[in-house]
């Protein structure tokens, strides 16, 4: 008994961006998509989440969509250390995601870039974005804003 009001009041004390939040699709589990706070509108975001195909045949992650009232556009990127300078790339034929493994699509890694924000965003927002997989199809997310834990900073994606 004392396990479980232990486990509550750790639960209690999480904010509630902190709990995770999954979406699936054809053999696709899509984990806790979230983006960090912007300062700016001229800042680009980075949204993350963890990808798991536990279906028989690879799919691959082809695009992200976002609404007008959110971004101008979302791309689908990479990060790429250039002689110990990170870069960010897009990844014009997506992620792969082979049947029976996990993607990350974390800080320093895969992301997805929103560019021409309409607004900042804040803590505890919540927004929706299409992801887009070959045998998938579409699947809508929502992302929320959250502040990374320490030790968990994603790249610094201002220099893009």
């Amino acid at each position: 008994m004392l396990k479980y009001l232990v486990s509550a009041a750790i639960l209690a004390t999480l904010p509630l961006g902190a709990l995770a939040h999954e979406f699936a699709a054809e053999g696709i589990k899509i984990d806790h998509p979230w983006a960090r706070p912007t300062v700016t509108t001229r800042q680009p975001a980075a949204v993350f989440f963890h990808l798991d195909n536990k279906g028989e045949a690879d799919d691959r992650l082809i695009s992200a969509e976002v609404p007008e009232a959110v971004a101008g556009s979302a791309e689908i990127h990479t990060t790429l250390n250039d002689e110990g300078i990170m870069r960010m790339r897009r990844l014009a034929d997506g992620i792969a995601i082979p049947a029976g493994e996990e993607v990350p699509v974390a800080p320093g890694g895969h992301h997805i870039m929103l560019f021409d924000l309409t607004e900042p965003l804040s803590e505890g927002m919540r927004f929706p974005v299409t992801l887009t997989f070959e045998q998938a199809g579409d699947v809508e997310v929502e992302v929320v804003v959250e502040t990374p834990e320490e030790g968990n900073d994603p790249v610094d994606h201002s220099q893009h």
